[in-house]
């Protein structure tokens, strides 16, 4: 009897019309015309993950949050291929592999991030294709943006991390899942953010006349955000960091956080004041 992918992929399709309402979607389901719309990044979510929609809310709200130029697809007309080659249908899961290649490329991205990481085993480790533009694993891309990344909602959840080590890819793809979830610990520093702002904001008015209010908005914004920043954080690491080894990363990764912002501030202190050396296109007052 042959593999029923009728049904298959329209549970999936089912799943994901019970999960989601179609005005809630920012993510699409089918090709994109053959020329014309071009994309910084598409965001492949695969097919399963449409059975929890719920995270492909999640994902393509950071990705918006993030303000990138991105395309976010998914669904049985971008399939990897991955069950119809587990069902021995090998050709024509290559051949499914090699047309969802084609339907990226009419976006003309510079990346494609995977969400999928049955996708991207199968695309890296099964079918090896060589893709025309480069591609990593979701977590590895939102590792590279952290530091524009800001919590600002507490959900108060255990988590469980798992990830693949047969290979350096997926070694390196569960240590950016890591350092995603290590990075909750890093932003304790926030505790003591609002009283070094207030003491910022008036001695940067008070002491350089090139600042102004417009320049203070930022810092006059996280008097309140970074006190829900670090509730978050301090409920998060002692809901979480329960053995000795998890609270010595706690340590290390607000150690690390406060040592990135040190260096900023010698920097700073080294161009502007002492010895006052501002390197090659860097902010020049009165220049």
């Amino acid at each position: 009897m042959t593999y029923d992918y009728r049904a298959h992929f329209g549970e999936v399709t089912l799943t994901q019309d019970l999960m989601s309402r179609r005005d809630e979607r920012r993510w699409r389901l089918t090709p994109a015309p053959a020329s014309g719309e071009h994309h910084d990044i598409v965001l492949y979510l695969g097919c399963n993950v449409l059975r929890t929609s719920h995270m492909v809310q999640t994902v393509t709200a950071i990705f918006d949050r993030l303000d990138l130029d991105y395309v976010a697809v998914g669904g049985p007309s971008y399939c990897c291929g991955i069950v119809h080659h587990t069902q021995g249908d090998v050709e024509a899961a290559r051949g499914m592999s090699q047309g969802t290649i084609r339907l990226f490329e009419r976006f003309s991205p510079r990346e494609v991030v995977m969400w999928c990481p049955s996708c991207i085993y199968f695309y890296d480790e099964v079918q090896q294709l060589a893709l025309p533009f480069p591609f990593r694993q979701a977590a590895e891309f939102l590792v590279e943006y952290l530091p524009a990344l800001r919590f600002t909602r507490e959900v108060s959840q255990r988590v469980a991390l798992h990830y693949h080590v047969q290979n350096d890819s997926r070694r390196r793809e569960g240590a950016a899942g890591r350092t995603l979830l290590e990075a909750v610990a890093s932003s304790l520093t926030e505790l003591f953010a609002p009283s070094i702002h207030r003491e910022r904001i008036s001695g940067m008015l008070e002491s350089y006349d090139f600042v102004g209010e417009r320049a203070m908005q930022y810092f006059r914004r996280r008097l309140d955000q970074a006190n829900r920043d670090a509730d978050f954080a301090l409920a998060y690491v002692k809901e979480h960091a329960r053995t000795p080894e998890q609270q010595q990363q706690v340590l290390a990764a607000l150690e690390f956080k406060c040592s990135v912002l040190w260096a900023m501030c010698d920097a700073l202190q080294h161009a502007y004041v002492d010895p006052g050396e501002i390197p090659p296109g860097a902010f020049a007052p009165g220049g």
